[in-house]
């Protein structure tokens, strides 16, 4: 059943309960003296595991149904306060409310993710996320992206959790030839709701579709901050956050096979982030030299 463009009006409010907003990174890039000085280079990394965050479905087939018929009374009530502002579309709609109504309890009913399938999938996610050596894994990645760039002598790993020594926090690693100290901090792992477009595409004999608001897609989120400190006093030289974001899939999908696609999406996310901060702290791999030819 098609929708007419009539009923617009009345889907404002199961849009803006079922979208959401991308937030946008600005990325402060790191200037051309800073790289020209960085000298011999310690990468640092937090042992603490990031963050991370799941937007689950509404559990059970019972809740979505319920979901689905509120959402429908929540779109009613819209347009049945719009049509006393003598908007007959919007009358029209209110009209339609009961039947709206029983057709998203349904589509709730049928679409709903079952309560054992989500906790199977949340089980499967947060081994995903809670696995202790993700930030050693980014700093060795790292490490070995920097080196191919300016070579074996001049970046290192350092120990992780370095203490203060005499109010300086990287005291320790200037005396030891230390020029700068690159910290990478891996900071938050998240499945967000995707954008896109309305639920408005007809269920049974409703107007409007609840699937989007009960079973999202979701988007995987990984975020990393970075810091160049210069390792004598401690002073911030540069920081800026890198992210990635990739893949729309629903959370059971996510979590399917001990989360299969969550941990690949991760693993290449982290890999990709490594090489990006490989390339703005110590620019492009050198090309390769050129065959020398002898003349014969």
């Amino acid at each position: 059943m098609r929708t007419p463009r009539v009923f617009a009006l009345g889907h404002v409010a199961l849009v803006l309960a079922s979208s959401g907003c991308a937030a946008k990174t600005s990325r402060q890039w790191l200037p051309e003296q800073v790289r020209s000085e960085l000298g011999t280079v310690a990468l640092v990394t937090s042992p603490e595991r990031p963050e991370w965050s799941f937007a689950y479905p509404v559990p059970s087939r019972a809740g979505a149904a319920a979901a689905g018929a509120g959402a429908a009374l929540g779109v009613g009530a819209v347009a049945g306060a719009a049509c006393f502002g003598y908007v007959l579309p919007a009358c029209l709609l209110a009209l339609w409310t009961p039947v709206m109504v029983v057709s998203n309890g349904v589509e709730g009913a049928v679409k709903g993710v079952p309560i054992a399938d989500m906790r199977a999938s949340a089980a499967s996610l947060k081994n995903a996320v809670g696995e202790p050596d993700l930030s050693s894994r980014l700093a060795e990645r790292v490490v070995s992206e920097a080196q191919r760039r300016v070579g074996e002598g001049r970046v290192r790993a350092a120990a992780n959790g370095l203490h203060d020594a005499a109010g300086r926090r990287y005291a320790a690693l200037a005396a030891e030839g230390v020029d700068t100290v690159l910290e990478v901090q891996l900071d938050r792992l998240r499945l967000e709701r995707t954008g896109g477009s309305s639920p408005v595409s007809g269920y049974g004999l409703s107007v409007i579709s609840v699937e989007r608001l009960i079973d999202a897609p979701l988007a995987f989120i990984v975020e990393v901050r970075v810091r160049v400190l210069r390792a004598a006093d401690g002073t911030v030289l540069h920081k800026t956050t890198f992210n990635r974001r990739a893949g729309s899939q629903k959370f059971t999908d996510w979590g399917r096979e001990d989360a299969a696609q969550f941990r690949g999406e991760r693993d290449r996310a982290l890999e990709s982030i490594a090489e990006e901060i490989a390339e703005e702290i110590f620019g492009p791999v050198p090309a390769p030299p050129e065959p020398t030819t002898t003349s014969q």
